[in-house]
Protein backbone atom coordinates (compact mmCIF):
# COMPACT_ATOMS: atom_id res chain seq x y z
CA UNK A 1 0.00 0.00 0.00
CA UNK A 2 1.86 2.80 -1.39
CA UNK A 3 1.14 6.67 0.83
CA UNK A 4 1.28 7.40 4.65
CA UNK A 5 -1.72 6.36 7.30
CA UNK A 6 -2.36 9.35 9.23
CA UNK A 7 -4.14 9.49 12.01
CA UNK A 8 -5.65 12.55 14.34
CA UNK A 9 -2.71 13.10 17.09
CA UNK A 10 -0.18 11.22 15.19
CA UNK A 11 -1.05 7.89 17.30
CA UNK A 12 -0.47 4.53 15.60
CA UNK A 13 -3.15 2.15 14.70
CA UNK A 14 -1.53 -0.81 16.74
CA UNK A 15 -1.15 1.85 19.68
CA UNK A 16 -5.09 2.72 19.51
CA UNK A 17 -6.21 -0.99 19.57
CA UNK A 18 -3.77 -2.45 21.97
CA UNK A 19 -5.64 -0.18 23.98
CA UNK A 20 -8.87 -0.58 22.83
CA UNK A 21 -9.56 -3.45 20.25
CA UNK A 22 -13.07 -2.98 19.56
CA UNK A 23 -12.27 0.43 18.59
CA UNK A 24 -13.04 1.90 15.18
CA UNK A 25 -10.32 3.63 13.37
CA UNK A 26 -11.15 6.33 10.32
CA UNK A 27 -8.46 5.63 8.17
CA UNK A 28 -7.56 7.84 4.29
CA UNK A 29 -5.14 7.21 2.19
CA UNK A 30 -3.45 9.64 0.85
CA UNK A 31 0.03 10.07 -1.83
CA UNK A 32 3.22 11.13 0.09
CA UNK A 33 2.37 14.81 -0.83
CA UNK A 34 -1.01 15.18 0.70
CA UNK A 35 0.28 13.32 3.81
CA UNK A 36 3.18 15.77 4.11
CA UNK A 37 0.67 18.43 3.95
CA UNK A 38 -2.27 17.55 6.40
CA UNK A 39 0.21 16.92 9.01
CA UNK A 40 1.85 20.19 8.56
CA UNK A 41 -1.31 21.58 8.86
CA UNK A 42 -2.04 19.81 11.63
CA UNK A 43 1.21 20.52 13.50
CA UNK A 44 0.68 24.36 12.35
CA UNK A 45 -2.60 24.49 14.30
CA UNK A 46 -1.23 22.94 17.69
CA UNK A 47 0.15 25.23 20.46
CA UNK A 48 3.44 23.27 20.98
CA UNK A 49 4.67 21.87 17.39
CA UNK A 50 6.27 18.03 16.67
CA UNK A 51 9.96 18.18 16.03
CA UNK A 52 10.21 17.09 12.84
CA UNK A 53 7.74 19.88 11.22
CA UNK A 54 10.71 21.60 10.12
CA UNK A 55 11.67 19.19 8.85
CA UNK A 56 8.51 18.07 7.15
CA UNK A 57 7.73 21.76 5.86
CA UNK A 58 11.24 21.80 4.33
CA UNK A 59 10.49 18.60 2.52
CA UNK A 60 6.90 20.01 1.46
CA UNK A 61 8.53 22.96 0.15
CA UNK A 62 11.55 21.20 -1.50
CA UNK A 63 9.07 18.77 -3.04
CA UNK A 64 7.38 22.04 -4.99
CA UNK A 65 9.96 23.08 -6.46
CA UNK A 66 11.75 25.85 -3.76
CA UNK A 67 15.54 26.70 -3.32
CA UNK A 68 17.29 26.10 -0.65
CA UNK A 69 17.37 29.85 0.23
CA UNK A 70 13.94 30.27 0.09
CA UNK A 71 12.82 27.41 2.15
CA UNK A 72 15.68 28.43 4.63
CA UNK A 73 13.69 31.63 5.02
CA UNK A 74 10.58 29.55 4.69
CA UNK A 75 11.11 27.19 7.71
CA UNK A 76 12.55 29.86 10.21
Amino acid sequence: MDGYRLIDGGSLIEAICHIDPETEVPIEIVNVAEGLRIRSQNNASSSRPEPMARARRALILRNEGYTNAQIAVSVR
